[in-house]
């Protein structure tokens, strides 16, 4: 039996992964791209948390954390 069956995901991070997305940041910043995969982040305390590596339409990349994003809409 697989133990995540009944497992909800609700965090922002899982939701925008695999989909192109538009991100408004806490930061104030917007960005337009693809929720690439999970990776590790770091927090306003320097600790590791679980993240996204988002990978923007200009061809750069960045690394969220679920307090770095303040809401998303998924465009696909």
């Amino acid at each position: 039996m697989c133990p995540f069956k009944d497992v909800i995901w609700n965090r922002k991070i899982d939701l925008i992964e695999g989909h192109r997305a538009k991100l408004i940041c806490r930061s104030g910043n917007t960005y337009i791209g693809y929720g690439a995969f999970p990776c590790v982040g770091e927090d306003e305390n320097g600790e590791e948390v679980d993240a996204i590596c988002f990978d923007i339409d200009d061809g750069s990349s960045v690394t969220l954390t679920e307090n770095d994003i303040e809401s998303y809409e998924i465009l696909d």
